[in-house]
């Protein structure tokens, strides 16, 4: 899958878990902050459950990881590595 394409689903995947706009996630910085409690384990079960069902793949324990959720970015090279295996 193209990058941009990825970024974009995955983008879209995120806002419906914050009932947010298609094109607000851009104003919502902290959702990926690490200085913020945004991002509790529910929520990254909840983002990681999400990018399961959206892109048909496995995300093991061991990879939800803080380093994972900083941006959208890090989470686009997490199911990128995934489509890939």
């Amino acid at each position: 899958m193209e990058r941009s394409r990825l970024e974009e689903k995955l983008e879209k995947c995120i806002n419906r878990i914050y009932d947010a706009e298609e094109d607000s996630l851009a104003n919502k910085s902290w959702v990926f902050s690490s200085n913020d409690e945004h991002i509790d384990s529910v929520m990254a079960l909840r983002i990681v459950l999400a990018i399961e069902q959206e892109f048909a793949v496995t995300i093991d324990d061991e990879e939800i990881r803080p380093e994972h959720f900083k941006s959208l970015e890090a989470l686009a090279d997490l199911v990128q590595k995934k489509l890939s295996a």
